[in-house]
């Protein structure tokens, strides 16, 4: 079948302020993983481990709460929010129709905003993306309007944004994640999504955090994505500077 008939799943959150006023909206596009291969530690296909079924994996896109909701930037999850990283909307990669761009790594399902390696846990298990794949542009989106919460959008407290504005020559911009044309939304309201059980090795959208909070305030630096096991999380701004 044509790849641009499988649909994205998406999941709206309300970002609020201490006051409960809203900062932002943050919308995750979520994706189903079946197999993650494995890893050759340290660059040696000799040894080989990581290899897993099962991981949903995300994007999010952040946008202004008011109209025109102009994206802020977009936020690419790689196997956890602790190995995440934002890109500021005039900095977001975009293909020549103005979709953006997210590289998925090779074998694996860790999201990056550019082609290249990524070294990650002291280059053991180095993720690596590249230009010459196939390319998804989901023709729906799939409103996942099956919580509790139904059609209504729930609310996050905010943790905090590092993302800096952009200035008036790089003026910011809404996603449109299908094309050239806005992709079919429909509401889904399928008892899947409240199933408390794990897809592979990774739990049900419903019961991982990022799903309900808001995203880290601040990237994960190469530091920091080097040396993950020693290294400290991100849910303060002032950790990541």
């Amino acid at each position: 079948g044509n790849l641009d008939d499988v649909p994205i799943y998406a999941h709206v959150k309300v970002i609020t302020k201490s006051d409960g006023s809203p900062q932002a909206f943050e919308i995750n596009y979520l994706t189903l993983y079946a197999f993650n291969g494995p890893y050759s530690i340290c660059g040696m296909p000799c040894i080989q481990a990581g290899a897993h079924v099962g991981d949903w994996e995300h994007i999010t896109v952040r946008l202004d709460p008011v109209s025109p909701y102009r994206l802020q930037g977009v936020w690419y999850n790689s196997h956890s929010n602790k190995e995440g990283s934002w890109k500021a909307a005039h900095k977001v990669p975009r293909a020549p129709n103005g979709q953006p761009i997210a590289y998925v790594a090779n074998t694996g399902h860790g999201l990056y905003p550019s082609a290249g390696a990524i070294l990650r846990i002291f280059c053991a298990a180095n993720d690596v993306t590249g230009e010459g794949g196939s390319v998804w542009r989901p023709r729906k989106v799939y409103l996942m309007c099956g919580l509790d919460h139904g059609t209504s959008w729930p609310k996050a407290e905010t943790r905090g944004c590092g993302l800096k504005p952009a200035n008036n020559a790089q003026p910011r911009t809404v996603i449109v994640p299908g094309g050239t044309q806005l992709p079919e939304v429909v509401e889904d309201k399928r008892l899947w999504q409240k199933f408390h059980i794990r897809w592979g090795l990774a739990d049900a959208p419903k019961l991982q955090g990022w799903f309900w909070k808001a995203e880290p305030p601040v990237s994960r630096g190469f530091l920091k994505r080097w040396c993950l096991p020693c290294a400290a999380g991100v849910d303060k701004i002032m950790e990541g500077l």
